[in-house]
Order: structure tokens, then sequence, then C-alpha cells
């Protein structure tokens, strides 16, 4: 019995030192990227990067006072550098984090949602609340779309 419950825990430890998170290698795994953020008062940001066959869409939309509309195609260069942030920064991590702060009536809210080419799907939303390490997240995924949009 002892060493069945130390071959578990091992494994369990082996699965957490490997990283079960999913590790975006290259572009070729995102199939379908979407990151929305803002507030009411502040504007609305929306951005949809599709795949399809050979051709790489970029869809962008703002709301609430954001001058901002791109529907474009991008190239697979511009789906490198998404991957390299989403590695980079360990997007991936945030899957599965979903918190709202129900007490701000006009807050900030942002979800982000990667569909991968081999159907695993990557998801988190929060509501004036935000995974570890959000800002600089952010920073670098607004700046990377907001360029690519213009």
């Amino acid at each position: 019995m002892k060493k069945v419950f130390t071959s578990i825990l091992l494994i369990g430890i082996i699965l957490l030192v490997s990283g079960c998170g999913k590790t975006v290698q290259n572009n070729s795994n995102i199939k379908n990227f979407t990151y929305d953020y803002g507030s009411y008062n502040g504007g609305y940001y929306s951005y949809a990067i599709t795949r399809e066959d050979d051709q790489i869409h970029l869809d962008a939309k703002g709301m609430n006072g954001v001058d901002l509309n791109a529907d474009k195609s991008i190239t697979e260069s511009d789906l490198n550098e998404l991957a390299k942030i989403i590695n980079d920064y360990k997007i991936y991590e945030w899957n599965g984090f979903h918190k709202s702060d129900k007490g701000v009536m006009d807050g900030y809210s942002f979800s982000i949602e990667i569909q991968y080419s081999d159907g695993e799907i990557m998801e988190a939303s929060g509501y004036m609340k935000y995974p570890k390490g959000y800002d600089q997240v952010h920073d670098a995924l607004e700046k990377f779309l907001y360029d690519l949009a213009k």
C-alpha cells in the first residue's frame, strides 16, 4: 500500500513539475483567439483572431466611445508574436479563472479565450478581479493587438 501511495505521489509531482498547462510551441496550435476588455465609462475593446485553412483574420472593434474598427488579414509572423506573448507570460496558466467583484457597479472586465487546433480551449474572465500578473499581460496584449489593428 505504501508503494502505491508513493507511486501516485511521484506521478503527481512529475506532472506538477512538468507543467500541466497548455504550452503554445508555435502559432499553428492557435485556431482562434479572443480578448475583450474595458468598461462602460472607459470604453470597451474586442479583438478576435481566427484561422481558417491558410487564412488568418483579425476583427477588432471598439465600443462606448472607442474608435476602433478593423477587419483584415494578418500574417503567420503576427500569430507567431501572439504565441510568444502567450508563452512568455504563461497566459495558459489562467485557464479556469472566472472571478468577479459583485460589489462594484461600474467596473472593468476582461475575458480571454484561446482555442487550439487539437480541440483544447483555454478560458479566463474577470470583473474587477484578475489573475496574477494580469497588468503586465494586459499591457503586452493591448499594445500588440492595437498595433496589429492599425
